[in-house]
């Protein structure tokens, strides 16, 4: 399990960051309602917006990624392997 987490993860980031479907706050959707708001009223700030959540999304698990992978290196390296 400990080798699996980590791909697993940057896998569950790629597919955030490809498609933009796999998210906890529904950046498709925000991205959605960003582009309605602008048709309606020329303001593009929701674009900024929705941009930001998918930011605060995908930094943090990229972040967990890269400590797990730390995590798992130190402990193959403790052990000899």
């Amino acid at each position: 399990m400990r080798r699996i987490i980590p791909p697993l993860l940057n896998d569950f980031i790629g597919l955030q960051k490809d498609t933009a479907l796999v998210s906890l706050l529904g950046v498709l959707e925000s991205v959605r309602q960003a582009q309605s708001y602008a048709g309606v009223t020329f303001n593009f700030t929701g674009y900024t917006i929705a941009a930001i959540y998918f930011v605060l999304l995908t930094i943090p698990m990229a972040r967990l990624t890269d400590y797990l992978v730390e995590r798992d290196r130190r402990r193959m390296r403790a052990l000899g392997g």
